[in-house]
């Protein structure tokens, strides 16, 4: 577990800004931190890599489904082709990345550049990347590119079961003593999740965002249409905005500028339920903000999605420094 000093209180997100992925494979890494998962996009982003461009691949190996034969072809991928072996961890468990990261630097290595394929990551792993980053490392400044290759869902929504809803750690907001509440839900392709959270959060105050322009034409239109009780909810009606998909930079800089009036006042919880670069973004805005909360949904599903690429990779690019 990481432990807070006054050195690294100093450390802060300092730059958030989009960037071009075609321009990333020519870039020098000290880390990359990879993926290894069912997915079928977990590989896709790390093939667009020389391996001779980041100098210690590091891969995290899903323990669930671990046997699967889409799973067994992307560890030998790694193996293969990255001459690195998967460390296996569950979802919900950030340590074992900030364990391998710590043991770069007693190994005597400096990580000033890290490449972050998030594309098939826990969010917990990200964002533990991001709070070893700032309490962890040794260096002044950490810039973190993070690439998310974007997938095609299938057309039929399986269900999942809600099994703890719990503070992203390093994002558990403060302790206002405050009587108004307000939550702001991400939403993607789980409607009936949603709406069973927000019932539980019995929030004052309710804000919604969706993904548009999407990952595809009707993206938009599926998600209000699988959402549509929860968008009928009086809390809600007036409280809709539309989120760029592509720029975790814009995402962020709308979702501050709507925590901003409510920040001291308000208990602000950020819930994003939709696609890996607005829950990037809400990571983001809850680390910028100590007083704003981020929560993970923790959630099963009978069988697992099949998500393909669809060709198209972001890139943003996070900054990480030591404040004077």
């Amino acid at each position: 577990m990481l432990g807070k000093s006054n050195f690294f209180d100093l450390m802060s997100i300092h730059q958030v800004a989009d960037c071009s992925f075609r321009d990333l494979p020519r870039e020098k890494y000290d880390v990359g931190v990879f993926a290894s998962g069912y997915e079928g996009r977990c590989t896709f982003v790390p093939k667009k890599f020389e391996c001779g461009n980041v100098k210690i691949p590091l891969v995290i190996g899903f323990k669930d489904l671990a046997d699967s034969e889409p799973r067994l072809a992307h560890d030998e991928y790694f193996r293969s082709h990255w001459n690195s072996e998967p460390v296996i961890a569950s979802s919900g468990n950030d340590f074992v990345i900030q364990s391998l990261l710590n043991g770069i630097l007693l190994n005597g290595g400096q990580v000033t550049r890290m490449l972050v394929d998030c594309s098939s990551m826990s969010r917990l792993w990200y964002s533990g990347i991001l709070n070893w980053a700032r309490y962890g490392n040794s260096a002044n400044e950490t810039t973190i590119d993070f690439a998310y290759a974007l997938g095609t869902y299938e057309e039929k929504t399986l269900p999942m079961i809600i099994e703890e809803m719990v503070s992203i750690p390093g994002c558990e907001g403060g302790a206002l003593q405050s009587q108004e509440s307000l939550a702001i839900f991400g939403l993607g392709f789980n409607g009936w999740a949603s709406l069973s959270v927000l019932e539980r959060l019995e929030a004052d105050d309710v804000f919604a965002f969706i993904a548009s322009p999407g990952a595809s034409p009707d993206y938009p239109e599926r998600v209000r249409r699988l959402n549509s009780d929860f968008l009928d909810e009086p809390r809600v009606k007036q409280h809709v905005l539309e989120l760029p998909l592509r720029s975790v930079e814009a995402s962020y800089r709308l979702l501050s500028e709507l925590v901003t009036p409510h920040r001291f006042k308000d208990s602000v919880t950020l819930v994003p339920m939709g696609p890996k670069p607005h829950v990037l973004a809400s990571i983001l805005v809850s680390m910028r903000f100590p007083e704003v909360s981020c929560m993970r949904v923790s959630a099963k599903r009978a069988s697992p999605e099949k998500v393909e690429p669809n060709g198209e990779i972001i890139a943003v690019r996070v900054v990480v420094r030591k404040e004077p």
